[in-house]
């Protein structure tokens, strides 16, 4: 059974180790120091483990994919739902 979502968003914010000033970097430079740590990371990725539940995650949508197909929301849905109050100017707070 895959753990719920909220269960692995805490799993993603527990941390065993801390970086000495890290809690006092802009939110700027704490997203290169974390895209720096990544592509350090990443150079060893034959290293990585792969949890158990992204396995079993990737097996449930296979067999859903063969049994109903693909299934997905068109591109304009998904803009107009990340974007649309963006670009409403009806929708303007000002």
């Amino acid at each position: 059974m895959l753990p719920t979502r909220s269960k692995r968003l805490k799993n993603v914010f527990k941390s065993t180790i801390s970086a000495a000033g890290f809690d006092e970097l802009s939110a700027d430079e704490r997203a290169d120091y974390a895209g720096d740590l990544w592509d350090r990371v990443t150079l060893r990725e034959h290293e990585l483990s792969v949890p158990e539940w992204h396995l079993e995650l990737l097996r449930e949508r296979e067999e859903r994919y063969k049994k109903e197909g693909m299934k997905g929301i068109p591109l304009e849905e998904i803009e107009k739902e990340l974007f649309g109050d963006l670009t409403d100017p009806s929708k303007d707070e000002t």
